[in-house]
């Protein structure tokens, strides 16, 4: 892998710091017992949209839950 940008950053009183030039909005971030901060550009997508048939499944699956009783007699 190739460095391409090297340069030292200061956390600020909220312990933030600034990525310069970053390509992504949002980064997974992994912190290591040493110290070292991995981080991994991730992209949000909008989740896929639940199919006609799934949703019935659902609510098929919702009526024949059992309901609790309340045996407080």
């Amino acid at each position: 892998m190739d460095i391409r940008q090297s340069y030292v950053v200061k956390t600020d009183a909220k312990r933030r710091i600034l990525l310069r030039g970053k390509p992504y909005p949002y980064y997974r971030v992994r912190e290591f017992s040493n110290g070292c901060l991995l981080l991994e550009p991730r992209e949000m997508v909008a989740p896929q949209g639940i199919t006609a048939g799934d949703l019935e499944d659902l609510e098929n699956m919702a009526e024949a839950f059992p309901r609790g009783e309340d045996d407080a007699d």
